[in-house]
């Protein structure tokens, strides 16, 4: 008769890689002590809720914050009425801002900017008959000779919430 004695293997916390011996915290293939599974950003616990983008754990608040938000319409990029995240959804970035493709448009006549081709006047988009029109007559001959359209925004795709990954060519 042979003596079999069983090792149990240790796991650790993903967070503060000591072992788990009690109450603990298992999502996917993490393990984390309760006290260990706090938001990235304001170290709260999260045991209530949590949102997960890639390997990184935030409370709702600090969450809402790193989703880029339209500077036309104020409405999330990516976020859906129902609390989940289109990765993929395309946005164009102008001007330190980032709008939806449907929001980027001309500031005078109010038209979308197809593929995000646009005249920049005082940091405003326009289109080509707006921008035009905004330029007194004197103006107008030396914007003549120069006049070239900014290149479309290339669509940006959110890979991760917080950060831009892919560009669209």
């Amino acid at each position: 008769m042979s003596d079999k004695s069983s090792t149990i293997t240790p796991t650790f916390c993903s967070r503060c890689r000591l072992p788990v011996h009690a109450q603990h915290v298992k999502l996917s293939d993490q393990v984390l002590h309760i006290q260990c599974f706090n938001c990235e950003v304001c170290g709260i616990n999260l045991i209530g809720g949590f949102h997960k983008d890639e390997e990184q754990f935030y409370c709702t608040k600090c969450y809402r914050r790193l989703i880029p938000v339209c500077q036309t319409c104020q409405k999330p990029i990516g976020c859906q009425l129902d609390g989940t995240v289109d990765t993929e959804e395309k946005f164009f970035k102008a001007f330190d801002s980032k709008y939806h493709p449907q929001c980027f448009s001309c500031k005078q006549c109010k038209r979308p900017l197809p593929g995000g081709l646009y005249y920049e006047s005082d940091k405003q988009p326009y289109c080509l008959e707006d921008y035009w029109c905004s330029k007194t007559s004197e103006n107008r001959k030396i914007i003549e000779n120069e006049m070239k359209p900014i290149p479309p925004r290339v669509p940006i795709v959110t890979k991760k919430v917080a950060h831009v990954s892919k560009v669209l060519s």
